[in-house]
Formats: structure tokens, C-alpha cells, sequence
């Protein structure tokens, strides 16, 4: 049985997969899975992935969804064939680090349930070192506490035990933005022993074209589907932690994403409805361990200072 599993969603995009498939192969070690999930590519992707395999010195497999489904659902066919101990996801665009398995590979069946790692935002020949948990915290043992509400929702930079997602039936949700977050919150919350380790062993790479940078899927409708699945799941054992989590996952998001599609008086309606599921918000304890700006954004939007949060806004993306 293979010790990890890798799991990479593909549609249309295997010119810029093999860059990280590659790259993954040159750590040559007899213990990774590497599993492709075809999502009915219209170009020549299945057929070159086929050829890849061909000479991959990998245990390489490679799959196609009967029908076009998004991220979530090929990310979910992909686990039901992944045989190794541990899983870890990568999105094709993306790449591993060269030391990546030589890195984690020490911490694997060590009783860690999941293991948390930093990345780097690769945007043309600019590359930005940037922590996965996002409240400053230090590498070492951290409790599935502050791992779910601080980590970031990406379904990179996390290694989990397979076990535990096929036990507690996790599976990414049937949506092309905002399927990710619930996994990743339910996943690591059910892991009792997690690590995070302060390193860069992750290239996420900006491309323009993605579903990430797609603003036609953007819907406040899928924020508030995947916020509701994290809140069923988990809100009697982590009620704090949830509010917490509202804070930034459903209000925060929420708000920036209405500020440029409604004007200021359906805003302020929208906002002032959202804060009704958790009135006492502001006084949460987590919240002063969000990044300034996060608290920033946070209180402008309490107190409904809509102008002025446009302009902070526009001054964050000049700076």
C-alpha cells in the first residue's frame, strides 16, 4: 500500500500539469500514489496523460468522471481510488516543492493524523512566501482547534489520514467555488494529533484563467451552502470556533463579495442580516488573532461604513 496518495483534478490542463507531474517524479520514492481524475477534458488532455503514464517511474492512475462535474466531485472520485495511507491534494496548475516528500516523509505514521505546510503564491517570476495558517502561529504540534479555524480553506497544503475522511464520510461539495472550505474545516477538526510545519512546500500558481479567478462563478449563494455544511457538522463540539469561523468564512466573504455587486442600501440589508445568526460576534475570543486588516474590514462592515471600505479596498490592491 502506498504511504501517500495524490490527488489532482484535470480539465483541459495538462500542458501546465506535467510541469508539476514532473516534478513529482523527480522525488522518484516508491511510496507516493499519483492520481489523475480526467474531468471530461474537450482538448487532448485524457490522451497525454495516458502517454505520461506510460514512462512515469511513479505508481500513477489515471481516471475519467463520466460527465463534466467541477473540482469538488473529481477531488471526491479521486479519494474513492486513492489506496494510500494518507492523502494530500494538488490542483494542476500547482507544484510540490523538491523536498517535499523528504520533508513530510518523517512525520508520516508518527501518529500524526494531519500535517499542515506552507506555501508560495508563484505569480509570473514573483513569488511570495505565504503561511497556510493564518493567525501567525509557530510550527509544532497545534489543536484541531486553532488548526480548523486558522488554516486556510484550500485544499493544498494539508495531508490528512485517509482513514478518518472515509470513516467520518467527508467529501468535497458539488459547487465550482466554495466546494473546498468544508472539507477542509470538517477534515482537520476531526483529526485529534496535527502538525504544521513552517514551510514552503507548496507553488500555488496565479492563472488568470482558473475557476479561482472566474468571477462569473462567484455566488453569495455557495458561501452561505458551505458555511451551513461546516456549521451542521460541527457547531455543538466547537461553538466558539464556528463563530469564529462565521466571522471570517461567511461574513467577511460575504461582505466584500456584495460590496461590488449591490449598492450601499441593499448592502447595508445584507450585511445587517448575515450578523443576525451571531449578534455577539465582535466579542469573540479569536477574533483579535485575525490579521489587522481582516479585523479592519470586519469592524467597517459592523458599523456599515461602506464608503470607506470601498476605498480601503482600492488602497489594498494599489499597495
Amino acid at each position: 500500500m502506498p504511504l501517500l496518495s495524490i490527488i489532482i483534478p484535470c480539465y483541459n490542463s495538462y500542458s501546465k500539469l506535467q510541469f508539476g507531474l514532473r516534478r513529482i517524479e523527480a522525488q522518484n520514492h516508491h511510496e507516493l500514489e499519483l492520481i489523475v481524475v480526467d474531468d471530461c477534458s474537450t482538448d487532448n488532455s485524457y490522451v497525454r496523460l495516458q502517454e505520461f503514464a506510460k514512462s512515469c517511474v511513479l505508481n500513477f492512475k489515471i481516471f475519467k468522471n463520466e460527465e463534466n462535474s467541477g473540482p469538488g466531485i473529481t477531488r471526491n472520485n479521486g479519494l474513492k481510488f486513492a489506496s494510500g495511507e494518507y492523502v494530500t491534494f494538488m490542483d494542476a496548475d500547482d507544484y510540490f516543492a523538491d523536498d517535499f516528500f523528504s520533508t513530510i516523509r518523517p512525520l508520516l505514521n508518527l501518529q500524526n493524523e494531519c500535517i499542515i505546510f506552507d506555501f508560495i503564491i508563484k505569480d509570473g517570476n514573483k513569488e511570495t512566501p505565504q503561511s497556510t495558517v493564518i493567525n501567525g502561529e509557530k510550527g509544532g504540534n497545534i489543536s484541531p482547534e486553532r488548526a480548523m479555524l486558522f488554516s486556510r480553506g484550500a485544499p493544498w497544503g494539508k495531508i490528512y489520514l485517509k482513514s478518518i475522511i472515509d470513516e467520518q464520510h467527508i467529501q468535497f461539495l458539488a459547487m465550482k467555488q466554495n466546494e473546498d472550505m468544508p472539507f477542509t474545516k470538517i477534515a482537520i477538526a476531526n483529526c485529534a494529533n496535527i502538525i504544521y510545519v513552517d514551510k514552503y512546500l507548496y507553488y500555488y500558481v496565479m492563472e488568470e484563467g482558473s475557476l479561482m479567478h472566474n468571477d462569473s462563478l462567484v455566488d453569495v449563494n455557495n458561501t452561505k451552502v458551505a458555511f451551513k455544511v461546516v456549521y451542521d457538522r460541527l457547531h455543538i463540539n466547537y461553538p466558539f470556533e464556528i463563530e469564529a469561523l462565521f466571522i471570517h468564512e461567511y461574513l467577511y466573504s460575504l461582505g466584500l463579495t456584495l460590496l461590488s455587486k449591490q449598492p450601499r442600501s441593499e448592502w447595508i440589508a445584507s450585511v445587517s442580516e448575515a450578523e443576525l445568526m451571531f449578534p455577539a460576534y465582535l466579542k469573540n475570543k479569536y477574533l483579535k488573532e485575525f490579521p489587522k486588516y481582516v479585523q479592519l474590514i470586519v469592524y467597517l462592515m459592523h458599523f456599515k461604513m461602506y464608503w470607506i471600505l470601498k476605498q480601503v479596498l482600492k488602497l489594498r490592491k494599489i499597495f
